[in-house]
């Protein structure tokens, strides 16, 4: 459902606005939009201890990804964002199913409370450990073809340097999932510090009473492990990146009213992952593994470093978690404000 949205600003655009806006300048504002996104989205994942938070910040991230190779407004971004949309798809449902397991077995989803229990589980470990690692790019999900293929899209399109970015978003929320994994299923390090924003929104106490025992489990994990398996099916289909491709193309052609712009989509078929893109996708992996393990075994040394940075980057990240009421109203209105901002910038860039 999220991810819909995507959908919707590459099918407005092609079919309403192309030759509305300078492509140059639309780019920019999409990729400026995308690039916060993600960042932002990756820092959340860093400070939740809420699970279910946790993995929708992870979800906001990763919608900043793709719009990012939305914002190339070419076939190339498409394909790359497009296998990576799908693949991620599978993969967080899996995630999402796991936490549900937790919350059915132990009326809760803060890391703090759920210390250590998670060793009783059986298949929900596996889903998680290998749902946070397939996040972070691990050959051969789907997700690995797709981050090779925006990567590669991304520096054609003379956008290097944001590789480097999606990059480090992925190590964040995939070392923040990592962490959870630890602490909850393993028992490793400290507990994490109460959560406040979770008790506030009274969700630690959903479903407190449905407890679920070994059938209705599998009910759960079973269908987790199986959206996994598809994951992995898909990055294992052979000539998948030429298959997107042509969708993609197929995409614009089909949308571009009475052929115009036609002539821009006919770029050439994406190789096939890159020696370079494995190795970055490798690098993204122990980048999570990296910070997993300095969040549950580094504690004290992650606070005595919070304490010089200035408060004037940490109140940022206070007032965002604020914003967290669980309340539908709010959401509303900031879907509201971020509608009526966007669309006076692309007035002002319109010119």
């Amino acid at each position: 459902m999220v991810e819909l949205g995507l959908y919707g600003v590459a099918r407005v655009y092609w079919t309403v606005f192309p030759g509305a806006f300078d492509t140059g300048t639309l780019r920019t504002v999409l990729l400026v939009l995308g690039i916060a996104t993600m960042l932002l989205g990756a820092a959340m994942c860093c400070v939740q201890h809420h699970l279910k938070r946790l993995l929708a910040f992870s979800t906001l991230s990763h919608v900043g990804t793709f719009l990012v190779g939305f914002a190339l407004l070419d076939a190339a971004g498409l394909t790359g964002a497009g296998v990576w949309l799908v693949a991620h798809g599978l993969v967080k449902a899996a995630l999402f199913l796991a936490v549900g397991v937790l919350v059915h077995q132990f009326g809760t989803v803060s890391e703090r409370a759920l210390h250590g229990l998670g060793r009783t589980l059986l298949f929900t470990p596996f889903v998680f450990f290998v749902g946070a690692l397939a996040l972070a790019g691990l050959p051969p999900f789907g997700t690995t073809v797709g981050k090779v293929l925006l990567d590669d899209a991304l520096d054609h399109a003379g956008y290097g340097w944001i590789v480097a970015v999606v990059t480090l978003a992925s190590i964040l929320t995939a070392g923040s999932i990592l962490r959870v994994g630890a602490r909850v299923f393993l028992g490793w390090g400290m507990r994490a510090p109460d959560d406040r924003s979770s008790r506030a929104a009274g969700e630690e106490a959903i479903e407190r009473d449905a407890r679920l025992h070994g059938f209705g489990r599998a009910l759960l994990a079973g269908p987790a492990c199986a959206l996994l398996v598809a994951a992995l099916g898909l990055g294992l289909v052979p000539s998948l990146s030429g298959h997107a491709h042509g969708a993609a193309t197929r995409f614009e052609l089909a949308n571009a009213p009475h052929g115009r712009f036609r002539e821009t989509v006919r770029a050439g078929e994406p190789s096939d992952a890159s020696a370079g893109g494995d190795a970055l996708t490798l690098v993204t992996v122990g980048g999570s593994l990296a910070v997993a393990a300095v969040a549950v075994f580094g504690r004290r040394s992650v606070r005595r470093a919070s304490r010089r940075v200035p408060r004037a980057f940490l109140q940022p990240v206070r007032w965002i978690r604020a914003t967290q009421t669980g309340h539908v109203g709010d959401y509303v209105t900031f879907t509201v404000l971020g509608c009526g901002a966007l669309a006076t910038v692309l007035l002002v860039t319109r010119g």
